[in-house]
């Protein structure tokens, strides 16, 4: 039984048709017993044609109606990494703190319980204005690809063990940023 609203399982419908228009690939899936609630699962391409797919799942964090009048809270999640190395933890947060310092969206995380490196991020979206969200919900999610697909290789050598968080920062666009 899926929590989300009426409201918000009309907006997320809304949000589908939109991004499969431009060429997404969207599913829904619907709220249960794994997760309480309705989200999009959008399937994004690999910045190398070699490299895995991957996914950002978006939502309305239920339950927030009642406290919020103008607006309600959408959440992006990107599972990146599925299982750490042994010992690895303390460099993958090394890793996760130093990029996400200095990010124009926040971030990157690690989730001990399930061993999962992932990307989160929680917008306001402003209620009855579905045509000014769309624009801030596509804008979010070219910037969740851009960020994934410049840090994602990165993150996995570390959870993997192949890399200290210095050495999988060594070589990336950013290097200047960080190192």
């Amino acid at each position: 039984m899926s929590v989300t609203s009426v409201t918000h399982k009309r907006a997320l419908g809304q949000f589908r048709s939109r991004l499969s228009a431009e060429g997404f690939k969207v599913n829904v899936a619907p709220g249960g017993s794994t997760a309480p609630y309705d989200a999009l699962v959008i399937e994004m391409d690999a910045p190398d044609e070699d490299g895995p797919s991957w996914q950002i799942e978006i939502s309305y964090l239920p339950f927030m109606e009642e406290q919020l009048e103008d607006v309600s809270i959408m959440q992006f999640f990107a599972p990146l990494s599925v299982g750490i190395a042994a010992n690895v933890e303390n460099e993958l947060n090394w890793l996760i703190t130093r990029i996400n310092t200095k990010l124009p969206l926040v971030g990157f995380g690690f989730l001990e319980e399930g061993q999962v490196v992932y990307f989160k991020h929680n917008a306001l979206l402003v209620n009855n204005d579905q045509a000014g969200n769309y624009k801030q919900v596509q804008e979010i999610i070219n910037m969740i690809g851009f960020l994934v697909g410049n840090f994602r290789e990165a993150l996995q050598a570390a959870a993997n063990g192949e890399k200290s968080g210095r050495e999988a920062l060594s070589g990336n666009p950013f290097e200047q940023l960080y190192l």
